[in-house]
């Protein structure tokens, strides 16, 4: 019988310059290492950066590229993973959540304007049945739930993890959207909360990413150092800027 292996990412935020996206390919990677010929890979909302989305960004522009790079950046994205999934004979499938920066205004959900092959997009919710959890994957609990800097959950995030888990009937919730820098866990009254952190690289961040891995009711805390600041950079601007210049400047087309 084929292991069930459920693969969790945070905020991957495509389109930043200084999202490490190499960096989770090889977290990815790391996970088809140990997968029983299949793996389910479950992105907690935020793949997108988004453009002019909240005032901030207007005046901390990270990302330089329209919506449609983004949106080829994504598909590109799962492309890779699902090569890589042929590769090692594992047989793959992606779920997404949508996040706040995947949500545009006038245009709904954003990635659903990108045909992806092998990939399943919830609106807002997603519940996971296994033979051992019934898991909730929300990518954020309220509108301003940012966590604690200290410990990631705090009572507040908690009590409101508590509600939505008696809501739906499940015992364990995975949620990101807050860019702590760790994995925080909290095990209380026979229920898991899993906060995920971000994939930004930035000074004040850890030196590694991490992701969970989920397989027969027990979660593995999967490490792969982060990539240089400037490296990252560099390699965003080099695959955004050739997905630009894939794109025909004049379509013909016969009527």
């Amino acid at each position: 019988m084929v292991l069930v292996m459920i693969g969790f990412l945070g905020d991957l935020h495509l389109g930043n310059l200084y999202s490490d996206v190499g960096g989770v390919l090889d977290l990815v990677r790391s996970m088809m290492l140990v997968a029983d010929g299949r793996l389910d890979l479950v992105l907690v909302g935020d793949v997108m950066e988004g453009a002019n989305k909240y005032r901030t960004q207007i005046y901390r522009m990270f990302n330089v590229e329209p919506l449609r790079v983004q949106l080829d950046l994504f598909q590109w994205f799962v492309q890779t993973i699902n090569g890589m999934a042929r590769q090692r004979g594992v047989k793959t499938k992606i779920y997404v959540v949508l996040g706040n920066h995947d949500l545009g205004y006038g245009y709904g959900n954003l990635l659903r304007f990108v045909a992806t092959k092998n990939t399943s997009i919830s609106y807002d919710t997603l519940l996971l049945r296994t033979k051992y959890h019934k898991i909730l994957v929300k990518h954020q609990l309220n509108r301003g739930s940012r966590g604690s800097y200290l410990t990631w959950w705090s009572g507040y995030l908690l009590s409101l993890a508590d509600k939505l888990l008696s809501e739906t009937g499940a015992n364990m919730l995975v949620t990101a959207h807050t860019h702590r820098p760790d994995i925080a866990v909290v095990n209380r009254d026979d229920k898991l909360y899993v906060g995920l952190p971000a994939y930004i690289v930035s000074n004040e961040d850890y030196k590694h990413n991490k992701a969970v891995l989920y397989s027969e009711g027990w979660i593995k805390i999967l490490v792969q150092p982060k990539n240089p600041r400037n490296q990252v950079m560099r390699n965003n601007i080099k695959r955004m800027s050739e997905l630009v210049g894939v794109e025909p400047l004049l379509d013909e087309v016969s009527i």
